[in-house]
């Protein structure tokens, strides 16, 4: 499809524009995360508030895509998209406030859960799940927007704790997105307005990635490391409930969390804070 090329490389120039922008304004205010010298592997200062430069990306490539070619963006409803881009605008000022203030996990937590709640709200459903290996699973109506709830916010967080090296979380992302793509190009999954959209998403990671691989010279930040991973749940679902495919990617991250979670347990430890217990 030549308009997911034009999508992708448009997306991914907005994007390095955008992170100069946003790295700069991070120096000047000094929203920098600051190593110190334990859990944290790099060695100056980088700057935060990269999943800005992201977000604005999707937003303003998005809006332009829906100008060009309204019937190709015709199968994903308004009213679904609104929602996400205004949970993406709540994951955003909890990531900026974070940022700046370092936010008590309570309160970060808050975030997600509105942001979620929004967009479970604008009709993010998960009414089955595709088997990458044949055949559908049928979920109850009841538990529908439950699951999609569940699977939003497990994924915000299971991309958050992802993001302790430079360009994995990102990376990972990035392949999920053009996996999704891939898939919806297919005659079986054929969604050429999902698929425009996962690709305006991986242009936006790609012009990122450019300066997020290492040595870093930008990384997500708090809104950043939750919002790539809401868009990968968003993506999963409105292309038809690859929850199942998108997970054979992300699996080994996901396996982390539930390990990482399980190891501070076990230790009675808090498992809001930092560690160096994952694999990475």
């Amino acid at each position: 499809m030549v308009q997911a090329g034009v999508v992708f490389v448009i997306s991914a120039l907005v994007s390095t524009v955008f992170v100069l922008v946003v790295r700069g304004l991070a120096l000047r205010w000094n929203i920098v995360d600051v190593p110190d010298g334990g859990r944290k592997v790099h060695k100056t200062p980088k700057p935060l508030l990269g999943g800005l430069a992201i977000f604005f990306t999707v937003v303003l490539v998005y809006g332009w895509g829906r100008m060009m070619w309204p019937e190709l963006f015709a199968g994903i409803a308004d009213q679904v998209m609104l929602a996400v881009l205004l949970a993406g605008a709540v994951i955003m000022i909890g990531g900026f406030l974070d940022d700046v203030f370092t936010l008590p996990a309570w309160q970060q937590v808050v975030f997600t859960i509105v942001a979620a709640v929004i967009a479970v709200g604008g009709g993010l459903r998960v009414d089955e799940v595709t088997n990458p290996f044949g055949g559908v699973i049928a979920i109850p109506m009841l538990l529908t927007p439950l699951i999609a709830f569940g699977w939003i916010f497990g994924m915000m967080y299971t991309t958050k704790l992802l993001d302790g090296l430079d360009g994995l979380a990102s990376g990972v992302v990035l392949i999920g997105a053009l996996m999704i793509f891939a898939l919806t190009q297919t005659e079986k999954f054929f969604q050429p307005e999902v698929g425009l959209l996962a690709m305006i998403f991986a242009g936006a990671l790609v012009g990122f990635l450019m300066f997020n691989v290492h040595p870093a010279r930008i990384f997500l930040g708090e809104g950043g490391s939750v919002f790539i991973g809401f868009m990968l749940a968003v993506l999963a679902i409105i292309s038809g409930s690859k929850i199942a495919t998108t997970l054979l990617v992300v699996g080994i991250p996901v396996l982390d969390v539930a390990w990482v979670i399980f190891a501070r347990l076990k230790k009675k430890k808090t498992i809001s804070k930092a560690g160096r217990e994952h694999l990475h």
